[in-house]
């Protein structure tokens, strides 16, 4: 990190909240934030609100068990209510300004589409502050996690990126696909049930991204003693949750397939 950080709280970036929040500053910069803290209220609501967004993604990827009155109310349910009930997803404080959308009445009708794309999984997420930065600009940003092997799972989340791709025009439309933990199965070179599809998507949409997450990639190759190959121009970010959480921030909506 640098070796002096501007004491503004408008200039704290949150890449140097982060790295305080990760304990990677120095002691002379950790000190400097405390500092900012104790004169800057709003420096403590926005660590406040970076810890409670992470806390958000991070419970996302459990992915619990319905319980099983929710269940049978699922089974029951139309699918866009299925597509737009709270599942997964706890919102953690309504400080933070997340919505957690959660009735097909209280949404607009791209939402409603974008809830039943979530396929009954419980529910997607929007930042109401990152979105001011698209008002009036017509952009649709949409980021589809998976984190499952199951290949079902693969084939509904590229399901899900052709759906929107005729939905949107592709000048109004950026979609990325992260993937973590099992879903990473997607974009690997020599075991992907769906290289070809993925290809052809990348190949036909330049508005599409698929990203694999650098942590599970480190473990899969500690794990077989060989590198790990994937798809050619594919991303790979740091982690699936600092990519989630970035887009989040930039007023990307988030799906979890």
């Amino acid at each position: 990190m640098s070796s002096t950080i501007d004491l503004d709280a408008q200039a704290l970036s949150d890449d140097t909240l982060n790295a305080f929040m990760d304990d990677q500053l120095d002691p002379e910069e950790r000190g400097e934030v405390f500092d900012a803290m104790n004169r800057h209220r709003s420096v403590t609501e926005r660590i406040c609100e970076l810890s409670r967004l992470r806390a958000m993604v991070q419970h996302a990827y459990r992915d619990p068990a319905k319980p099983k009155h929710l269940q049978a109310a699922t089974r029951r349910s139309h699918p866009l209510v299925r597509g737009v009930a709270a599942g997964f997803l706890v919102v953690l404080g309504g400080l933070l300004g997340w919505a957690l959308h959660t009735t097909p009445h209280a949404v607009s009708g791209d939402q409603a589409f974008l809830g039943r794309l979530a396929n009954g999984n419980g529910a997607f997420m929007a930042s109401r502050v990152g979105q001011k930065s698209l008002a009036g600009t017509g952009m649709h940003r949409i980021l589809l996690h998976i984190a499952s092997s199951d290949p079902r799972r693969m084939q509904l989340a590229l399901n899900d990126v052709q759906e929107l791709m005729n939905l949107y025009p592709r000048n109004r439309l950026q979609v990325e696909v992260v993937t973590n933990a099992g879903g990473v199965n997607l974009l690997r070179a020599d075991m992907s049930p769906f290289k070809a599809q993925v290809e052809e998507l990348m190949r036909k949409y330049p508005n599409l991204s698929f990203l694999a997450c650098r942590n599970t990639i480190d473990r899969l190759t500690r794990m077989r003693g060989a590198p790990v190959h994937l798809i050619p121009d594919t991303r790979v970010g740091p982690t699936a949750v600092q990519e989630i959480v970035s887009r989040l921030q930039e007023g990307w909506i988030y799906i979890k397939v």
